[in-house]
């Protein structure tokens, strides 16, 4: 399998969270390429989500419509994964609370509803059990288990 696509999201991926860092202190790409590595089995697509999950909400590249297309474009982008990627950006800005972001994940894509699981899985991993952001990625997997069920 050529790998190219995949090399190339983390590339950006990288370049994009370059200046972020994680609750204690490593670099915050290492999130997104362990929830992309997490998702092996479901393919490069499944990763190249994985990979690309946070930029479009967390980043400085955060122009949604823009930066959609310079990765489509720059990176061919298959149609299922700009729409899993789309699927991925909570709208917070307009107004979406998170039980309407997982219903759009949900009925949107699978490749979505994968790398959200992955996300939140490895959210839950790596933060300390009871704080907040513990509770908040317990009660967000918690959500999203109901309504997969």
């Amino acid at each position: 399998m050529n790998q190219q696509r995949l090399s190339t999201a983390i590339t950006f991926a990288a370049i994009a969270h370059e200046e972020q860092f994680r609750w204690k202190g490593e670099p915050y790409i290492t999130h997104p390429i362990a929830v992309a590595a997490a998702l092996r089995e479901y393919g490069e697509s499944t990763q190249i989500v994985g990979v690309l999950h946070d930029v479009l909400e967390d980043t400085e590249a955060a122009l949604r419509g823009t930066m959609l297309t310079i990765h489509v474009i720059s990176m061919n982008l298959m149609e299922e994964e700009a729409i899993a990627l789309d699927a991925m950006t909570r709208r917070k800005d307009e107004g979406e609370e998170y039980p309407e972001y997982v219903a759009r994940i949900i009925a949107t894509s699978t490749i979505a509803q994968r790398v959200k699981l992955a996300d939140i899985r490895h959210n839950l991993l790596t933060m300390t059990p009871g704080g907040e952001s513990w509770k908040k990625h317990t009660r967000a997997k918690i959500e999203l288990l109901k309504v997969l069920s």
